[in-house]
């Protein structure tokens, strides 16, 4: 649906408890402000 679900910082892992089934994207911002993003599929 387009929505901000989560938000985490100064972490290496992201817990999807708590969170619906679904496909999600994950972007991933580093400190030198490098950007990544994936689809994250929660079974």
């Amino acid at each position: 649906m387009g929505q901000q679900v989560k938000t985490v910082q100064n972490t290496n892992e992201v817990s999807l408890e708590g969170l619906p089934q679904g496909v999600y994207l994950m972007r991933v911002t580093l400190e030198g402000g490098k950007a990544f993003s994936d689809k994250v599929m929660k079974e």
